[in-house]
């Protein structure tokens, strides 16, 4: 919950494993798009998959944190985007060509 007792990430929200626990007396880390790191138990996670909707709707708590959660990634993309360094287009072409060619006539052995 958030500090104006909104879910911050409701069911379904996408998060990442950044450690697995070592039995299943402790609990998962999953870190979510903000960075907010949450501690899920085994039971918790079997819990879900046992009794949630596989292909289940969105509520309107739930629409609304994943529009805003695109919106925000979005952005984060496009300001990535204008920051970054690399060409608008590739220049290593050549080169690439000329490795897979060498990788095909001579294969992948150690040289």
């Amino acid at each position: 919950m958030t500090s104006n007792d909104r879910i911050a990430h409701p069911a379904g929200a996408v998060g990442v494993v950044v450690r697995s626990p070592v039995d299943r007396t402790h609990a998962y880390r999953v870190k979510f798009s903000d960075g907010f790191e949450a501690a899920i138990h085994h039971d918790q996670l079997i819990v879900r998959k046992q009794t949630g909707p596989e292909k289940g709707t969105l509520d309107a708590a739930d629409l609304e944190f994943h529009a805003h959660e695109f919106e925000r990634l979005v952005r984060q993309l496009e300001e990535a985007h204008v920051q970054s360094e690399l060409p608008e287009t590739p220049s290593a072409r050549p080169a690439l060509n000329d490795l897979l060619v060498r990788i095909r006539l001579n294969g992948c052995g150690e040289q």
